[in-house]
């Protein structure tokens, strides 16, 4: 067995360590697009520390997933500005848009030269500039990972800009940035996360370091989780679940994923709803379709890999594939996750969705291939 494992440059953890962000940043540069969310707080809090430290700060916001136009948009700025330095402090979307400037302002041409599917996918073949993140969410891990997930309105596609030139330079995790989240964002992104640490572990493209971070960050889900989404004051929970996405991030990108981000990518590009929502709709229903193939195909390393989790997530003891099932089922009642159709999604959208599935990348990791029958079963099953 041979395998490889990259992740970003430098990791802190600890409470309050955003306050480091404006020194670690000067430490690169001097010209700092800072990318943030609809809250600007960190980015009011840090400009002072900023101009003490002799920066020039050009403020981007990002209130939406990003899409070609808020990228394009973004991509002007920065070169117009000169910007040697990129930072962002915000949601998975925020730090995916951070990525994808960081490495496409050294590199020639627009965004759609080097888009995946529906662009001309020419490599990102420069280094990026120095990028400097802070998750605001537990979920997405994108502090850790080496893609963009861009939307596409004109085509009705979220497509990946991707190079292992977009890992971040320095990754900040401080539990404080995420105590403002809703019950409702702390459900969505906790699956996520969650979502990723099982798909990497059952992964065909799983390997020894990832299987290391995947279980250790299902402890902590299993820790944590529920605890953070009843008391979102609980500054140790969140910083439990922050890990737990880090880890979901680091592993995905040496991994890959499976069936729920291959149904997930191109759902989100259909409808709009919280790609944390799509994933916690989805893996009950993937994972009663996965382990019924794992078990008919007598695919033992995988068996035995679903239990592995089933003991680790929900302390299953016997029986634990249903064990496994239930726990999840029981987990989105708790935290009253949605169905799909109440995202407008119905089955006339079926056939679309499953050829586009089925084509996705993160497909390719799932630890059996999945037909269009048993994909339109798991889309009845998620309404």
């Amino acid at each position: 067995m041979s395998y490889s494992f990259q992740t970003a440059g430098n990791i802190i953890v600890g409470r309050d360590k955003r306050r480091e962000i404006p020194l670690i940043c000067s430490g690169f540069g001097k010209r700092i697009l800072f990318v943030t969310g609809r809250r600007t707080v960190f980015l009011d809090e840090m400009i002072p520390e900023f101009l003490k430290l002799g920066c020039t700060v050009i403020a981007f916001q990002v209130e939406t997933e990003p899409t070609t136009g808020i990228i394009e948009r973004g991509l002007e700025i920065a070169r117009k500005h000169r910007c040697d330095v990129i930072a962002a402090v915000g949601g998975g979307s925020v730090i995916d848009t951070a990525k994808a400037l960081a490495v496409l302002v050294p590199n020639s041409g627009t965004l759609m030269d080097h888009l995946e599917v529906i662009g001309d996918a020419v490599p990102l073949e420069k280094q990026k500039i120095p990028l400097v993140v802070a998750p605001t969410t537990a979920g997405t891990g994108a502090e850790a990972t080496c893609n963009a997930v861009i939307r596409s309105k004109k085509h009705k596609v979220k497509v990946s800009l991707r190079s292992v030139n977009m890992f971040p330079s320095c990754v900040v995790i401080d539990p404080v940035c995420t105590r403002s989240m809703t019950p409702e964002l702390t459900a969505f992104s906790g699956f996520d996360a969650m979502t990723q640490l099982i798909e990497s572990y059952l992964s065909k493209n799983a390997n020894p370091i990832t299987d290391a971070l995947c279980i250790e960050g299902l402890r902590k889900v299993h820790d944590s989780f529920f605890k953070a989404y009843q008391d979102g004051t609980d500054i140790q929970a969140r910083e439990e679940m922050c890990v737990a996405s880090l880890l979901s991030g680091m592993a995905l990108a040496n991994s890959k994923l499976g069936a729920v981000h291959g149904i997930a990518g191109p759902l989100g590009g259909m409808i709009d709803a919280p790609h944390g929502g799509i994933c916690a709709a989805l893996l009950g229903p993937v994972m009663i379709k996965n382990i019924a193939r794992i078990q008919k195909d007598h695919i033992s390393d995988a068996a035995l890999r679903v239990n592995i989790i089933s003991q680790v997530l929900f302390d299953a003891s016997k029986d634990h594939s249903d064990n496994l099932v239930s726990g999840i089922k029981d987990l989105a009642r708790k935290m009253k996750i949605p169905g799909l159709g109440s995202c407008g999604f119905s089955d006339a959208d079926y056939t679309e969705l499953a050829d586009k599935a089925l084509r996705a990348s993160s497909m390719k990791g799932n630890p059996v291939e999945l037909n269009t029958e048993e994909l339109f079963e798991i889309f009845t099953m998620a309404l």
